[in-house]
């Protein structure tokens, strides 16, 4: 759960463009908050020290005699001093509470590694893509031609992808359970664990031969698959995804390691 970025796109009502999970703290933004401080620190300071600098001795001795004489005027400025300290202890632990949160999510192993990927959103049209067959040979297509530029080592397609604006979430069952165990679940193409860095546990992952028309084929991670097969492994089993008209049997091809896919406090 990321309540920094749920509370920006409360605020926004649309969705971010690239996802909240685009929103980071490097050093750029940091370099800017300092500056941004400082120019109001000065622009604030600015104007007491041009007064300061105008009033004579006589006239601010005069005036720190009026300001402090009266219990009441020692009142207030006591209340004042006190509501800025307290105000100061609560910006420095609520800073210090971000930071450890900071650094606590990042020391998180989300099971993936994004470090020199670059993602781009790409949409099919629906009048020209009609129909399954043409919406996978316009995916082939893409991979093809990223394949064969120089500096990219690998492509691949996802749906949903890590740390998303929108999540799948489907229920699963094994043909040994009838009760369902809702699982998180993405659409991929290409060598997308392997691109990730996603290790695989055992078995296969996909390959050339998944295509339409033949055996439908699924990889799950370790955790759900000693969820549904505790005594056994998964391997060649039966596993139903949906519900009702919607409700697809496919066979277990292989297990990958466990990916947070929604937050950094997923299970799996």
């Amino acid at each position: 759960i990321h309540p920094p970025r749920d509370f920006i796109q409360s605020l926004l009502r649309t969705p971010v463009p690239g996802g909240t999970e685009s929103i980071h703290i490097d050093a750029y933004a940091v370099l800017f908050a300092a500056a941004l401080v400082s120019v109001i620190v000065v622009v604030i300071g600015a104007g007491p020290a041009w007064l300061s600098a105008r009033l004579s001795l006589a006239e601010g001795l005069a005036t720190s005699r009026w300001s402090t004489g009266g219990r009441k005027g020692m009142v207030l400025r006591s209340v004042l001093v006190a509501a800025q300290l307290a105000s100061c202890i609560a910006l420095l632990a609520g800073s210090a509470t971000l930071a450890r949160a900071a650094l606590e999510v990042r020391n998180v192993d989300v099971g993936f590694n994004a470090n020199g990927v670059l993602k781009a959103h790409t949409l099919l049209p629906q009048l020209r893509y009609a129909n399954s067959a043409a919406q996978v040979q316009a995916v082939d297509d893409i991979l093809a031609q990223l394949d064969v530029v120089p500096d990219i080592e690998k492509a691949a397609l996802v749906f949903p992808h890590p740390f998303g604006f929108v999540g799948m979430r489907s229920p699963v069952r094994t043909e040994a359970s009838a009760e369902a165990v809702q699982a998180t679940r993405q659409v991929v193409a290409g060598d997308y664990f392997g691109m990730m860095g996603v290790p695989l546990v055992q078995g296969r992952t996909f390959n050339q031969r998944d295509r339409a028309g033949s055996l439908r084929v699924a990889v799950v991670g370790n955790r759900l698959a000693r969820q549904l097969w505790p005594n056994g492994s998964p391997l060649g089993k039966a596993l139903s995804i949906g519900e009702g008209e919607s409700m697809r049997t496919m066979t277990v091809v292989g297990i990958v390691g466990d990916v947070k896919l929604t937050s950094v406090e997923d299970n799996a």
